[in-house]
């Protein structure tokens, strides 16, 4: 495009300034042809003019062609950078009214800083621009990047600028790649050869005018001559720019063809690429030229299977780019030196001035060689890597900083194999079990701190029983700073049991109170545990490799260790006490058993000596002998010679893997003989019993006297608890005999408890102590017997104990939840009734149902308070539903000790003083019957004041008390409850059947309502229909339904499940008859 200014001097002379504005990129073809015709008939208008003053009014003015212009042009003050004036292109393009430009600089619009401003000149001109490329801000708000091309323009004397603004945007953003800017300098180039032809034919326009304006055609004729001169230079310095750029990419191959494949042009890249120089492809045709041939037949069929014959090969390249503009694609090429190299190949049409017609295609193209190196490196690396993972058998898998499991690996004989598809994909808490998902987040924790996990362990039940894992984790870190976690878990069940076995052994060798040595074949050290050290007073260190003859004390004789020696070579094992020397040289006595260790072929690898301490019992032995151990009156041991020899008969027993008896013996009657006769009798008594008891027992048993009329006995080496029966009997039986004493026959007898070892792994004392208690329970059930103290009882008892402590706080914490099973009537196809079942959900155990604590507390006071708490949460929930509109009568379960509590009444007027919308008919209770049964007059009594509160009474498991028409005619209870008992076999058994039949024709003569508890198929309710009982409860029905659930549960489900329910017993089909 060209503007002409025109400026007025002082001699009436013109100045024409031509100022040229290289846009040819920027603006749209019609705009150029538009320009041109202007220009061409605004010179043809000044050939008619002489250039004079005269002419000044005859060209247009230049505020004329200022505002016509299709171009932003704006002038500005290139001092203060304010807007002297723009033209409705400009406008139009800011958003802004004319005024509003004027009003406003230059750096409101243009968004660069002074600093960016100074960086864009100094690069313009390095790269030889006459343009700058700014960035301009609109009235919108958008932020557009613009060409920006100034010249000098003076009005009156004072210098502007004229600047013209083009919009390159969009171009700027397609503008990336290499072969779309050489296509565009090509069209370019085009431009201005078809701008130069169009200048020859006006040309010839201007000759035929010469004819009549001689003078001014020739004049014109010079001025268009310097004209196309000044283009061909232009268009000999872009065609040079556009192939210095062609040459420098030496990188990338350029080669462009016309329409029939000819090579038109041939750049440096592409002779580094093929081999071939650009003198010898110029000329040629492609893809002929260089291509495989092959690979082009190969393409062409697949192509013409989708699209039809195509006419030539060129067309296998083409005929996608001229469809979508482009068209990219791997292909294989052959060098001039018969090397094949792989490439990228980007093809484009070439398209004329139109932009509509075809003039050649331009190919760029890359080599991929490297490329596919490093493709083919990474897949064998790939291929090891999974050949690696294949052959390890533990899981691998891969989660993302969300949490979801990327990566997923593990072989099929993995225990924990599942599918990849329960995996990949997934939240690692979702899909693994939630001990597991514990230890992954405190693993990810460690590694998101540290880098990586080590050694977490868990275990967990597979298929093949419970395993023992262990996990490992490293964290890695994207861009992002994100962390991601690499898992690896790994099945150390095996190991884990081998450490375990280990740790055992280890805590039985290094924790046992005797003393343990090994040695090897040869009688040398090889171990001792901490036994050993504290008894020989020796460190381990000191006795490695040693001979056990160190400690030698030389009190036994050669031939005590030959026999010792002699038992172990033919029994394997000897056991016996000997003395040794301690490591400060006193002596000490010991009992220990020698025992040979045998590898698997039964040969002797090492010995082991066990032994004990038993210094102190000789010493006390002696002690004995100069201190009364024994009972003055009786002669027999007291309680200190008791305590040593249980204790020792215990130490005994754990070695021999035998039993003992404590029985505690205390005498029926004594005290009243003593009490008759005075204690000189009571006191022979006791020396006859004691004898008679010392001769029932075993030279090798031991019998004491605590003191009054109780004794001790200790029965020792028993092969089973039962062989302490006879004993007893005897016991029992000798003391029972009549004793004559002086001239008094008296007779007493024995109660006898016994506590057995180790049964009851209990110390001597706790022994002694667990043998009175069965005593007393002996004397409880009659005395003259013996009863044996039962572990097991003791250990419920004090399980017992712990749990009504758990109960007790499980209620001050709300542990306890309701559940709801509802009760249908199935003449009406309603449901009439929900029954409130307690559940307790432990924070350990889980959810636990009535019989797992409730027999605990039988009367207990805490189920007085459970009851409490019951009834208090039953009401509240019935108020809640019931302001949801939701009016279903609760029933409530009542132990007796509830019942039987003088505050029962006060408790239930002040539950239900706090909710005063409850009416009569939305709480019941329900009591058992033999409850009812242990005092009818006051259970009645409470009855009939609960219904003047409008509460009702049903009788809870009717049938199974001891029930009579008299207690029932007693008891004002407007529902009897069928027990579940009789309903669940009723169909199978017929006194089942004849007993429901029973209860039915019972409360119809007594006008009382009836509901069938624990109904379980379709084939009881129509039975029970049948007999006159359509109100059942069960889990034909529903299961109990948590609080928040049952309200949905009786507005959706219940009302057709019931309906179809009471369809089917009220006229059953035949497939449908019990």
């Amino acid at each position: 495009m060209e503007l002409i200014e025109l400026n007025g001097g002082d001699q009436d002379e013109m100045e024409v300034r031509m100022i040229w504005s290289h846009m040819y990129f920027s603006l749209e073809r019609q705009q150029v042809q538009k320009l041109r015709w202007m220009a061409s008939l605004f010179l043809c208008f000044l050939c008619w003019f002489p250039l004079s003053s005269s002419a000044k009014a005859a060209l247009p003015d230049f505020k004329d062609v200022f505002e016509q212009q299709n171009v932003v042009m704006l002038i500005i003050d290139p001092q203060s950078g304010q807007i002297i004036d723009a033209n409705p292109a400009a406008m139009q393009f800011y958003g802004y009214n004319k005024s509003e430009l004027l009003s406003m600089h230059i750096q409101q619009i243009n968004q660069l800083s002074k600093e960016q401003v100074a960086v864009e000149r100094q690069l313009a001109e390095t790269q030889g621009r006459n343009y700058f490329i700014f960035r301009h801000k609109l009235a919108n708000g958008n932020i557009r990047t613009v060409e920006v091309h100034s010249e000098p323009y003076k009005i009156n004397g004072k210098n502007y600028l004229l600047s013209m603004i083009n919009d390159i945007s969009s171009v700027r953003t397609k503008n990336k790649d290499l072969w779309t800017y050489q296509t565009l300098l090509e069209k370019m180039v085009d431009k201005q050869k078809l701008q130069i032809a169009a200048e020859k034919q006006r040309l010839v326009h201007y000759l035929l005018a010469a004819v009549v304006l001689q003078m001014l055609v020739i004049g014109y004729l010079l001025y268009d001559i310097r004209r196309c001169q000044q283009l061909q230079k232009e268009l000999n310095t872009v065609a040079g720019t556009l192939g210095r750029i062609m040459n420098a990419a030496t990188e990338v191959a350029i080669i462009a063809t016309d329409t029939r494949g000819y090579i038109t042009s041939f750049n440096a890249g592409a002779e580094k690429l093929l081999g071939y120089g650009a003198e010898e492809m110029i000329g040629k045709q492609t893809p002929h030229a260089f291509h495989i041939e092959d690979e082009v037949k190969r393409k062409r069929k697949q192509i013409e299977k989708e699209i039809g014959a195509l006419e030539s090969d060129m067309q296998v390249f083409t005929w996608q780019s001229e469809k979508d503009g482009g068209v990219e694609g791997e292909w294989t090429y052959l060098r001039k030196d018969g090397k094949r190299v792989p490439v990228n190949l980007v093809v484009t049409p070439i398209y004329a001035d139109d932009d509509k017609t075809i003039i050649g295609y331009l190919g760029i193209s890359r080599d991929i060689s490297k490329l596919k190196e490093s493709q083919h490196a990474l897949l064998q690396a790939q291929n090891q890597l999974r050949a690696t993972l294949d052959a390890i058998p533990d899981m691998l898998f891969e989660v993302n900083n969300d949490g979801h499991m990327t990566n997923y690996h593990t072989a099929v004989t993995n225990k924990l194999y599942l599918p990849p598809s329960e995996f990949l994909g997934k939240c690692y808490q979702d899909v693994l079990p939630s001990n597991v998902v514990e230890v992954c987040d405190a693993a990810f924790d460690e590694a998101r701190e540290k880098g990586r996990s080590r050694g977490k362990q868990y275990e967990m039940f597979t298929p093949s029983g419970k395993c023992h894992f262990e996990l490992s984790v490293s964290c890695k870190l994207n861009a992002h700073q994100e962390c991601s976690f690499v898992v690896l878990v790994r099945d150390i069940t095996e190991r884990f049991n081998a450490q375990q076995h280990l740790r055992l052994i280890g805590n039985v060798f290094n924790h046992a109170r005797e003393g343990i040595t090994i040695t090897d074949i040869d009688g040398n050290i090889v171990d001792v545990n901490k036994g050993f050290t504290d008894i020989t007073g020796y460190q381990r260190e000191e006795v490695l490799g040693k001979n056990p003859r160190m400690l030698k004390s030389n009190l036994q004789s050669a031939d005590f260790y030959k026999e010792m020696w002699k038992d172990i070579s033919e029994k394997g094992f000897w056991t016996g006490e000997m003395w040794n020397r301690h490591k400060s040289g006193e002596v000490y006595a010991e009992v220990i058993t020698v025992s040979a260790i045998y590898d698997d072929k039964g040969h002797v690898q090492n010995y082991m000596g066990i032994f004990t301490d038993v210094t102190s019992i000789k010493e006390n032995q002696k002690r004995l002998e100069h201190i009364a151990h024994y009972d003055v009156l009786t002669q027999l041991p007291n309680r200190v010679l008791l305590a040593d020899r249980l204790q020792q008969s215990i130490i005994h027993a754990d070695r021999n893997d035998k039993s003992l008896a404590v029985l505690f013996v205390d005498l029926d009657g004594f005290k009243e003989v003593n009490d008759l006769y005075g204690h000189d009798v009571g006191d022979q008594l006791l020396v006859k019993v004691s004898e008679r008891m010392q001769a029932s027992l075993r030279a090798e048993d031991t019998l004491a006297r605590l003191g009054g009329d109780e004794f001790v006995a200790v029965l020792v080496d028993l092969e089973s608890p039962q062989f302490c029966e006879p004993v007893l009997e005897r016991m029992l039986m000798s003391v029972s005999e009549p004793i004559l004493i002086g001239a008094h026959l008296v007779k007493v007898s024995a109660s006898i408890g016994v506590a057995l070892y180790p049964n009851d792994l209990s110390d001597a004392d706790l022994l002694i102590r667990h043998a009175d208690q069965a005593m007393y329970q002996a004397k409880q059930e009659g005395k003259n017997r013996f009863r044996f103290f039962d572990v097991d009882q003791d250990a419920i008892v004090k399980s017992q104990t712990a749990l009504l402590s758990e109960i007790r706080n499980a209620i001050l914490e709300n542990q306890f939840v309701l559940y709801y099973q509802p009760k249908a009537d199935l003449e009406a196809a309603e449901v009439c009734g929900a029954e409130a079942l307690i559940r307790w959900e432990h924070p350990v155990r889980g959810l636990l149902y009535p019989d797992e604590f409730l027999p605990v507390i039988h009367d207990h006071p805490l189920s007085v308070d459970l009851d409490e708490w019951v009834m208090r949460t039953a009401i509240e929930q019935w108020d809640s539903w019931h302001q949801q509109g939701l009016n279903i009568p609760i029933s409530i379960n009542i132990s007796a000790r509830s019942l039987l509590e003088k505050d029962f009444k006060d408790r239930i007027q002040h539950c239900l003083g706090r909710f005063p919308a409850i009416n009569s008919s939305a709480l019941s209770f329900e009591v058992l019957e033999t409850t009812a049964l242990e005092d009818v007059h006051h259970v009645g009594d409470l009855m009939r004041f609960c219904h003047k509160l409008g509460l009702e009474f049903a009788l809870d498991d009717f049938g199974t008390g001891y029930s009579s028409l008299t207690y029932l005619r007693h008891l004002p209870a407007r529902m009897i409850k069928i027990d579940q008992s009789f309903v669940r076999d009723m169909l199978e058994d017929r006194d089942d059947m004849a007993i429901v039949d029973g209860i039915l024709k019972l409360t119809q003569a007594f006008g009382r309502d009836v509901i069938a508890e624990g109904v379980e198929t379709l084939e009881h309710c129509q039975r029970l229909y049948a007999m006159g009982c359509p109100k059942v409860q069960g889990y034909v029905i529903a299961r109990p339904i948590k609080s928040e659930d049952f309200p949905n549960w009786v507005k959706v489900v219940s009302r057709s499940a019931i309906q179809h329910l009471s369809d089917v017993v009220k006229d059953p089909s035949p497939s449908d008859k019990p």
